[in-house]
């Protein structure tokens, strides 16, 4: 594991994208380390000692002025927001994610922010005030997974299924990961 990914486990912030962003305001090494934890009381505190003492840094939870998108309905009439796909037993939700199209047989608001937040790297806020789920396709401008299009990926959210994505500052809690003292 990196430094950075001891880190987060040792404050307990998950190590997917997906989790608690991170802020790094110290060095950290880039090699990979084998670590063992398997102390049966206090193993997170013990294992945050060893990486002030090994590596120099520290970590905490920190409420944090960042940049986000928030994710609010737009237009409402496009009609793109459809009522979820029913599934019978056994059957699972289809979902298809490749470069230009997204489609989601039975997706929240909650879980296609999070969708959005894993092409562009940015948390993204659900404000829609939409509950429940929805069958949904969205068509985009992105040639490849490496090249993506924030702007294509806006037009595509107002004018298919009636959403707005907009920039926007929010406090968010955040691991800061600084220099032990």
């Amino acid at each position: 594991m990196t430094v950075e990914h001891m880190v987060r486990s040792a404050y307990r912030a998950p190590i997917r994208h997906k989790g608690i962003p991170v802020r790094i305001d110290a060095a950290l090494q880039e090699d990979k380390y084998d670590f063992i934890c398997n102390l049966p009381h206090d193993a997170s505190n013990a294992l945050c000692k060893a990486i002030a003492t090994k590596f120099g840094v520290t970590a905490s939870h920190q409420m944090v002025d960042i940049d986000v998108l928030v994710l609010s309905v737009g237009n409402a009439k496009t009609g793109g927001l459809k009522p979820p796909i029913e599934l019978h037993e056994g059957e699972r939700n289809l979902v298809t994610n490749t470069p230009g199209h997204y489609s989601n047989g039975s997706a929240s608001m909650k879980a296609l922010a999070k969708w959005i937040a894993g092409r562009v790297h940015v948390p993204v806020l659900d404000q829609t005030g939409l509950t429940g789920n929805f069958s949904l396709r969205l068509d985009r401008d992105e040639p490849d997974a490496d090249h993506r299009n924030l702007e294509g990926l806006q037009k595509a959210l107002i004018d298919q299924l009636g959403l707005k994505l907009s920039s926007g500052t929010q406090s968010v809690e955040m691991l800061v990961i600084t220099k032990a003292k």
